[in-house]
């Protein structure tokens, strides 16, 4: 085991140059992003490192879980040689503030890499190279000046690998201070307050070499050296302050809901609607974009995601704006088409008013999609439960408000959907309703956002399940990625109720979401102000639950993948599901009562 621990530095550079005239510089409110920017091509490792990171950086708490329960005997080994406290650290990460995260650099990127390169040639670990240089000296001879940082860790064992670092920067073992979880982090020195510049760093370099085989010495170890820093402007006047929006464009095919070297997407276009640049993704999938020169009082911008792996497809992401912090989406491409959600389901007390079901659902892709939409509500009687409503219709619209289709009594079929199916049509997909007072309609959708509504027959109230299935399992091109009901959680047989069903031959990334308080703002009255769900698989296993999203472990993702809900009480998960039949409850927390939405997401685009 070395005994080596990682070695971290810090300082503001002087700018040499007056550059006169660059901020005069402006385009036109309308003009669309004609720049590219690159954050160079790190390695798929140096991505992974980079996210990691942004993902610490993000979700301190569960960093300090995440950082304490690895099974690798190696970094276990250095956990008992350098005598670390598991809960010391979750305690210490459970108090720090997340930051945002952090842009690749090219500049840095370049100087990481040449440092790595130099340590792990002549052996060494220093901040200063072999030349004589320091490491403030190193960076800005290569053409960036700013406050900047470094962190740097020599022969790291092979058997570690990148994770090992990763683990050893942000715990700090065998290091008096916690400079270097400082600087990853993002927060001020309390041991160094001379080195606090790292709150305001939102660029950085990261550098990885790994010995040869057959080195004379360290063979196979890996020597790593992270630059970071916040660029001043080409003015005199200071920090440019400019946020980037980072991310990583990568297929799941481990199916981790992470990152792994191997996975990235490149070659995707990254189009903001707004702006002086776009990027285009590395080979390692990732991708950062300079936020200049947008259009005064812009709030959030629209990312377009386009490109091979995406096929045909586009992907569309829409993000607030949060003053100069940088932002982050990520997009994860479907590994398999041969997995999918087929049936998203809710049960739910359906009222009158602005109390009737409502079941929100989109079909993603280029081509139509056939999709069944059921409104269960007598069956449920023979299934135990009380009050269910004994005479459900149901209604679709489009995105528009258009009424699509409409029926109350499965078997007897009318418009205005075309084509009209009829009740043979619904029965051959394998999923007709078992009472014919129960409605369904069969509809051949084209992608957007869709709208199924719930009512009783002259204003009857009860329990109703709406559903939702894939009935076109064999289309490509096309999916249904998500449903959402909105109605009133009571208590009882009369909590919020979500069903899904995952079919295939391997695991799927979905997101559960259950919304109360951010109702309010769409004009929702009566809404639930403190949701809470529990999600159980098929044998009734309760095998995942959250009360308040961010203090769940999916907070950073949830923020990467554009799903964070709006109010911090409400509750939120990524978790990974093999395939089966699964059911999300949805309670009211100290059995409170009032209007929610249940959401369940396909994560993989």
């Amino acid at each position: 085991m070395p005994t080596l621990s990682p070695a971290r530095c810090s300082a503001r550079t002087a700018q040499l140059g007056v550059f006169f005239g660059a901020w005069l510089f402006a385009l036109p409110a309308s003009a669309a992003p004609t720049v590219q920017y690159s954050h160079g091509d790190p390695s798929g490792i140096e991505q992974y490192t980079l996210e990691l990171i942004n993902r610490a950086r993000m979700g301190p708490p569960q960093e300090g879980v995440f950082l304490t329960t690895q099974t690798n005997p190696t970094i276990q080994q250095a956990y008992a040689f350098f005598n670390v406290n598991a809960s010391q650290v979750q305690s210490a990460f459970a108090v720090i503030t997340p930051a945002s995260p952090l842009a690749m650099n090219p500049i840095l990127l370049a100087t990481a890499r040449a440092q790595s390169q130099d340590m792990q040639t002549f052996n060494y670990q220093d901040h200063t190279s072999q030349d004589g240089r320091s490491f403030s000296t190193r960076i800005q001879q290569a053409g960036y000046f700013g406050s900047l940082g470094e962190n740097i860790y020599s022969f790291v064992p092979a058997a570690g690998g990148t994770l090992f670092a990763h683990a050893g920067f942000n715990i700090d073992w065998g290091v008096p201070g916690l400079e270097h979880r400082e600087a990853i982090m993002g927060f001020p020195a309390p041991v160094s307050p001379a080195l606090s510049s790292q709150a305001t760093w939102r660029e950085v370099g990261i550098g990885l070499v790994q010995a040869p085989p057959n080195a004379p010495q360290h063979a196979n170890e890996w020597f790593v050296t992270h630059d970071f820093g916040e660029a001043y402007s080409t003015s005199p006047f200071g920090p440019a302050n400019i946020p980037f929006l980072v991310g990583v464009v990568y297929t799941d095919l481990d199916a981790d809901g992470f990152y792994t070297a191997g996975e990235g997407a490149g070659g995707i276009t990254v189009m903001p609607d707004v702006g002086l640049n776009f990027a285009i993704t590395s080979t390692s999938g990732g991708y950062a974009i300079p936020l200049q020169y947008l259009p005064p009082g812009t709030t959030s911008i629209t990312i377009t995601f386009s490109g091979p792996a995406l096929g045909t497809r586009q992907v569309v992401r829409n993000i607030p704006l949060n003053g100069t912090r940088n932002l982050k989406a990520d997009v994860i491409i479907q590994a398999s088409t041969s997995t999918r959600l087929i049936n998203l389901a809710t049960r739910l007390r359906v009222e009158t008013g602005g109390n009737v079901g409502i079941g929100g659902f989109v079909v993603t892709g280029s081509v139509p999609k056939q999709i069944l939409v059921r409104a269960i509500g007598p069956s449920l009687t023979a299934a135990g439960v009380s009050g269910a409503m004994s005479n459900p219709t149901l209604q679709v619209f489009d995105s528009s408000g258009m009424a699509i289709a409409q029926n109350d009594d499965w078997q007897m079929q009318t418009g205005p959907q075309f084509p009209l199916r009829t009740a043979a049509d619904i029965t051959a997909t394998g999923f007709p309703p078992s009472d014919p007072r129960e409605s369904a309609v069969l509809l051949t959708l084209m992608p957007g956002a869709y709208t199924g509504i719930v009512r009783g027959v002259s204003g009857e109230m009860g329990v109703a399940l709406i559903e939702v299935y894939d009935a076109s399992l064999g289309t490509t091109g096309a999916r249904a990625i998500n449903v959402s009901t909105r109605g009133r959680v009571l208590t009882g047989d009369a909590v919020m109720i979500g069903g899904f069903v995952i079919q295939g031959n391997r695991s799927r990334r979905v997101v559960i979401r259950a919304l109360g308080p951010s109702l309010t703002a769409a004009g929702v009255p009566g809404v639930l102000a403190n949701p809470s769900f529990q999600v159980f698989n098929s044998s009734g296993t309760v095998i995942a639950q959250n009360d308040d999203w961010k203090t769940g472990p999916s907070m950073a993702e949830l923020q990467t993948l554009g799903r964070a809900p709006g109010d911090d009480r409400e509750s939120a998960l990524i978790i990974t599901l093999a395939p089966g039949a699964y059911t999300a409850i949805v309670r009211g927390v100290g059995n409170t009562t009032g209007v929610a939405l249940v959401e369940v997401y396909d994560a993989e685009e």
